[in-house]
């Protein structure tokens, strides 16, 4: 049973991501849904931290793990990105054009992703995560973090226009870097 803990931690982050979903996009003025969300959002990086880090402690590295571990980040991901676009009161102006593209680009290099390693695995060949494909994913996850820890502070104090603009910069910055690293990692896992 023991052994399973990684594999648990990893299906928790699919529960933890619906409810991070669902409090974030709840209008303004559902603050108690909304810090849930957030808490949420955080939870499940925590445990896609957590379960890494046991699994090669205890030696339990599992087929299983090693495919629904990926398609748990790439869920989380995804829907992260999804609220920010989502989310009618973030007034992306003149970055909305760029955030979607970016946003396609890094959910269009998941899905191909995703299919080429379960072709991989079917061929009882998984491929190796590169440098490259983890720094997509810490890029990911710390622009998401800060996105929605930002923006909850944004909103529960209701920053000058000069503040939150800034804080737009920083957020898709992140976002744009995370689909540049995201099209790098994807050509180095498809030219192998």
């Amino acid at each position: 049973m023991l052994r399973q803990i990684p594999n648990i931690l990893t299906a928790l982050r699919f529960p933890l991501t619906a409810v991070f979903l669902y409090g974030f996009l709840q209008p303004e003025g559902e603050i108690v849904w909304q810090i849930i969300g957030i808490l949420s959002f955080m939870l499940s990086a925590l445990t896609d931290l957590l379960d890494g880090i046991i699994a090669r402690k205890m030696n339990s590295v599992t087929k299983i793990g090693a495919f629904l571990d990926p398609l748990a980040d790439k869920v989380q991901v995804l829907s992260g990105f999804a609220a920010l676009l989502l989310k009618p009161d973030i007034g992306w102006g003149q970055w909305k054009i760029l955030i979607i593209i970016s946003v396609c680009v890094i959910a269009l290099r998941e899905i191909v992703i995703t299919w080429w390693r379960s072709y991989k695995f079917a061929k009882s060949k998984p491929p190796r995560t590169s440098f490259l494909a983890k720094a997509k994913t810490m890029t990911q996850m710390i622009t998401l973090i800060v996105a929605i820890v930002l923006l909850g502070i944004v909103e529960l104090l209701h920053v000058n226009e000069t503040l939150y603009l800034a804080i737009l910069v920083l957020i898709g910055g992140g976002i744009v870097a995370s689909a540049v690293l995201a099209a790098m990692s994807a050509y180095t896992y498809l030219k192998d």
